[in-house]
């Protein structure tokens, strides 16, 4: 039994005519794609920041509002309701930093931003201690909820979770959340959505070419069950725990389910805000060829860019990963090494060999505390102000711990060249009897 909802018996698609896939599209998953019936549970947090600020100040939902990086470094996180007025995340950045960097030059100023508004647009600066503590009482809420599963942080706001049935208790909802979607394979070889409510109800979709028109159940309805030799019950003790997630989380989140962290990431991305999609095994090389590669976690950078530049490309899907010319695999080899092109060709297949590991308690090695400045700043009151942001991390994060080693980096002007100095610290006892000292609202 498989988290694809696809009846496995056709008599299921008998009488609903084109609208439902092809008998070849139910058939069990094959070999490459089936990763051992794992099932993984990506989850994101819509516009983090801003859904952090609205849990210290609620009167903020609803309104047109942004987190703002420090000194004229623009917006990094955008409300929906500002972007509805056309407010962009990397909007409001100065003037000096619009005119010197090119990928800026054609992003607005704040005071545009707040008259896009008409003038209601509400800007608050960013807290990053904040964010983490928000991020670490969501981390411990899933761990809550998913009853010993693994679960896996792998950044601010998003997490991987492995479904294991064993540990799977059924929750009571006191509301069935129905906007599940399954993507499909639709016309013209896009990806397309079905309600799967829709299925499980073995009934034609309200409206199959459109994600928006989706059948609401009335709470009554229990269709979760309804065909228990047909996969269903598996896929049901998934969406329980997906609809559980939503609805007690602190925080709105979008849900992606696949069979790995790759496609799972990837789905779940297709219906934001407040999504929850599965993804069908005939629509994985229809989202890939859509998907392109330097969308990807880990190709957005210099890494994606140096794959296309020894392809000879100036873009491509993730899907074109399959099909490489042997110059092309020549050239791969020889720049990343033998190992890194067969991540691309699994890639290309939507394979991801990365398990869900369990991170909680994990220690980094290195903390980082960062501040974007202009460039005619005091220096020196800016790594004044870093050097107490960083005590403060380590008196929460690490306790009786002293770092051995500080680096201290700082870019030149609206440049990409920067400068790193480092230096031993010399007396770390004398460090740790002093940060022992110091009381937390110091």
């Amino acid at each position: 039994q498989s988290v694809y909802i696809y009846m496995s018996r056709k008599r299921k698609f008998e009488d609903h005519g084109d609208a439902w896939p092809t008998q070849k599209e139910t058939d069990i998953i094959d070999a490459d794609y089936n990763d051992n019936n794992q099932i993984v549970i990506h989850i994101d947090v819509d516009s983090f920041y801003t859904e952090a600020e609205c849990l210290r100040d609620p009167t903020l939902r609803g309104k047109p509002f942004v987190v703002r990086q420090g000194n004229g470094g623009g917006f990094v996180a955008v409300s929906y309701e500002a972007r509805a007025f056309g407010v962009r995340k990397g909007d409001g950045v100065g003037a000096g930093g619009r005119a010197n960097i090119s990928k800026l030059k054609d992003r607005i100023g704040e005071s545009e931003a707040i008259k896009r508004c008409e003038g209601r647009l509400i800007v608050r600066d960013m807290d990053t201690e904040h964010y983490r503590l928000v991020s670490r009482r969501l981390g411990d809420q899933i761990e809550e909820i998913c009853q010993g599963m693994q679960v896996e942080k792998a950044s601010i706001d998003d997490f991987y979770i492995l479904f294991d049935r064993k540990k799977y208790l059924r929750q009571e909802l006191s509301a069935k959340y129905s906007k599940i979607l399954v993507a499909v394979t639709g016309k013209e070889a896009s990806v397309d959505f079905i309600s799967y409510q829709d299925i499980v109800n073995h009934r034609q979709p309200s409206s199959a070419n459109n994600a928006s028109s989706i059948h609401e159940s009335s709470d009554e309805e229990e269709g979760y069950d309804a065909d228990p030799d047909g996969g269903l019950p598996f896929c049901s003790e998934v969406v329980n725990l997906a609809q559980t997630l939503i609805q007690k989380l602190d925080l709105p989140i979008t849900i992606g389910i696949s069979s790995n962290k790759l496609l799972s990431k990837l789905v779940g991305g297709l219906n934001k805000p407040n999504g929850l999609t599965l993804l069908s095994p005939c629509a994985i090389d229809t989202l890939l060829r859509s998907t392109p590669l330097q969308k990807l976690p880990g190709f957005r950078g210099k890494f994606g860019a140096a794959v296309l530049t020894c392809v000879c490309k100036t873009a491509m899907s993730v899907f074109d990963l399959r099909y490489l010319k042997d110059s092309h695999l020549s050239s791969l080899k020889e720049t990343f090494g033998p190992k890194r092109v067969e991540f691309l060709r699994d890639i290309g297949r939507g394979i991801d060999h990365c398990s869900v590991e369990s991170n909680k308690g994990f220690v980094s090695k290195t903390l980082i505390v960062e501040k974007s400045f202009l460039p005619s700043s005091d220096f020196l009151s800016i790594a004044d102000a870093l050097s107490l942001q960083l005590i403060r991390r380590l008196q929460f994060e690490r306790p009786n711990e002293y770092p051995s080693r500080l680096f201290f980096k700082w870019r030149h002007g609206y440049t990409s060249l920067s400068t790193t100095a480092s230096k031993t610290v010399l007396s770390p006892a004398a460090l740790t009897k002093f940060l022992s000292k110091l009381s937390p609202e110091k």
